[in-house]
């Protein structure tokens, strides 16, 4: 794979990016995320973040919404209804985001 064919595929040029921090992964897989990544995610502890993997083998982190945050999010959605699983509304709604981050 060829740098420009990452970018291309997910617009992230790791060349061109910003180094927050390094950090160490110990021995049963744990890693600290720097507070600058906390503050850019807007995580507060305890909080959950997930783990995302590209086609081009990149991989991004995201912040995972509080159930607190998620609660509104059917009432908000113009598609929710009753017969709409809540994993079928959050896919749609991560796909829109993708998008409109594309």
């Amino acid at each position: 794979m060829d740098d420009g064919e990452s970018t291309e595929t997910t617009g992230f040029d790791p060349d061109n990016a910003e180094l927050v921090e390094t950090v160490s992964v110990s021995a049963s897989g744990d890693v600290m995320l720097p507070d600058q990544v906390c503050e850019t995610l807007g995580l507060d502890p305890p909080g959950l973040v997930a783990f995302h993997e590209s086609e081009t083998g990149e991989v991004f982190i995201r912040r995972v919404p509080s159930p607190s945050e998620m609660r509104g999010f059917a009432s908000r959605n113009a598609a929710a209804t009753d017969d709409t699983p809540a994993s079928e509304l959050l896919r749609a709604k991560r796909n829109s985001e993708q998008r409109d981050h594309s």
